[in-house]
């Protein structure tokens, strides 16, 4: 059957054809997208898709099955080598090499229908983090694993926070090196190269100032973005002693090495309340502070010596205000571009198929950017809100915070949807320098700022400030164009209110191009210190393409 010729002009203006519509099938994790309860989980699911493997529930139970088996082998290692007042009742035998295998492969290798078991466990226990753990003490005695002397070492001593708080550090750990640091990195990267030697007007009161680069409108951005990513960086002080070297006192010169590394969240194994009170009750002579911190360190997270049930949590709030603090900063920037774009200082590339109105043929919207503006505002407050309501709990700690911690793939989800916009957003878009040029052009006062100081440089008589004042606006509060400004200049130097000099000077910085001040030497150190940002925190974070 033939399509109607309106129907037919229809699929022409898309580029694809009724044979190719008719082809489609949905793929599994289209139907994903199609059903999803959300647009991070189903229409911006590509943005985000480490988070499937990082905070979505079987991956956070699969967190919680490895710290818990992980702590059971550290007992074991640590009852080896117990030879104190209780050596003839250790709680964990000795496991074989072959043995820790088997249980360090438990989380590695569970299935969508081990999950599942442990959420039958769950509906039993209504105890999330001990369906978790009898989980694991079931499947161990499943393979074949004799613990029946040692059952009773899983979760010895320890308070569901003592897994739940390491597993919050590691899917934190995990958002940082898989998604944070990688979208950062590429956005700031995106960010410098966009940014030419074209000169453009600055605005203030959005009104045009100075001139200044395109490029500098970009690295105002990127270096307040480089000053927050060094919260990001910590560094380790390594100190040596320089060979046959001395001071003037005789003593060795020493060096000292700043060595970067990553921000590392908290872990605990402190027990219920902090104080490893149960554990120091069953074995007296064992520095249970010491196990707990080489327990925690072995998972790659920093020992937290003093908490409550929980964690403190100023690690948190240490990153998420960074991360925040770099949001806003793009949030800025977004909406400078949609202006920028507005006034069609950029215009955006058609491609096959494009429309941008429904409604108006000749529109190209910047909509990738509202949209962007929009979801990483919303991320933001979702992140303020859930470091702030995760310090503020009761005593020594409530269920609270299970809340909090579960939604963190939902908060980052929203700021890495509206930076990948972003930058989306950009790939589209050109300069429009006709538009600029037009802009410059009709703006001659820009070089008012330059005219007076030069003017006050030759001592000129009256007010410098007034004199172009009077050059630059009308009597109606209009600016002037560029042939009236041109006009009144010639006057003023002829009537000799500016002297020659001061008159060739000043005309010289009426073109934009030589009136940019320091502009580009700041934008070449500016994107010198990014590179440098960008290359250690790939190093270190040990930034992997997804």
């Amino acid at each position: 059957m033939t399509l109607p010729d309106k129907v037919q002009a229809l699929l022409d203006g898309y580029g694809i054809s009724e044979e190719e519509l008719e082809a489609v099938e949905v793929t599994p994790s289209q139907a994903r997208a199609l059903t999803a309860f959300t647009p991070p989980e189903g229409r911006y699911s590509r943005y985000v898709k480490p988070l499937y493997e990082i905070t979505s529930e079987s991956e956070t139970i699969r967190r919680k099955v490895r710290v818990s088996t992980d702590a059971f082998i550290a007992v074991s290692e640590l009852m080896d080598s117990y030879d104190g007042m209780h050596k003839d009742k250790k709680i964990v035998r000795h496991l074989t090499h072959e043995e820790k295998a088997k249980l360090k492969n438990i989380p590695k290798s569970m299935t969508l229908r081990d999950f599942q078991q442990v959420k039958e466990f769950e509906k039993l226990s209504q105890h999330d983090t001990a369906a978790a753990t009898d989980w694991v003490k079931y499947t161990a005695g499943k393979m074949g694993i004799d613990l029946d002397d040692s059952i009773d070492g899983f979760h010895f001593g320890m308070t569901s926070e003592d897994i739940v708080l390491n597993v919050f550090g590691l899917q934190n750990k995990e958002i940082m090196e898989r998604l944070v640091i990688p979208t950062i990195t590429d956005m700031v990267e995106k960010f410098i190269d966009y940014g030419s030697n074209l000169v453009v007007a600055a605005m203030t009161h959005g009104q045009p100032a100075e001139p200044t680069t395109l490029a500098k409108k970009f690295l105002y951005t990127v270096e307040a973005i480089n000053t927050e990513l060094q919260h990001l960086i910590e560094y380790d002080h390594i100190i040596e002693t320089v060979d046959g070297a001395v001071d003037e006192g005789g003593l060795s010169v020493q060096k000292i090495t700043a060595v970067p590394k990553p921000v590392k969240f908290y872990g605990k194994l402190l027990g219920a309340v902090g104080n490893l009170n149960d554990l120091k009750a069953a074995y007296p002579d064992i520095d249970w502070l010491q196990f707990h911190r080489d327990f925690v360190a072995k998972l790659g997270l920093k020992p937290l010596d003093v908490a409550h049930q929980t964690g403190n949590y100023t690690d948190i709030r240490h990153v998420y205000t960074t991360i925040e603090g770099i949001t806003q900063q793009v949030k800025k920037l977004s909406g400078d571009f949609w202006d920028l774009a507005s006034a069609q200082w950029f215009k955006k590339n058609p491609k096959k198929g494009h429309k941008g109105s429904s409604a108006m043929p000749h529109k190209f919207n910047p909509w990738e950017i509202e949209g962007a503006i929009k979801y990483a505002g919303k991320g933001l407050a979702q992140l303020d809100y859930t470091w702030r309501e995760l310090i503020d709990y009761r005593h020594e700690g409530d269920m609270g915070r299970s809340i909090l911690q579960r939604d963190i793939g939902d908060d980052f989800a929203k700021i890495i949807i509206g930076f990948k916009r972003v930058m989306n957003e950009l790939d589209k878009y050109e300069t429009y320098d006709r538009k600029v040029r037009d802009y410059l052009d009709a703006n001659p006062a820009l070089v008012s700022g330059a005219a007076m100081t030069i003017l006050k440089r030759e001592g000129v008589s009256g007010d410098a400030y007034r004199l172009m004042q009077t050059m630059s606006v009308d009597k109606t509060g209009a600016y002037v164009d560029r042939v009236t400004f041109d006009r009144k200049l010639s006057d003023a130097m002829i009537d000799g209110h500016i002297p020659t000099k001061a008159g060739d000077d000043i005309r010289h910085h009426l073109d934009p191009a030589n009136n940019i001040g320091e502009a580009e030497r700041i934008c070449l150190e500016a994107v010198q210190r990014a590179r440098g940002t960008i290359a250690t925190l790939r190093e270190i974070y040990k930034v992997k393409a997804e």
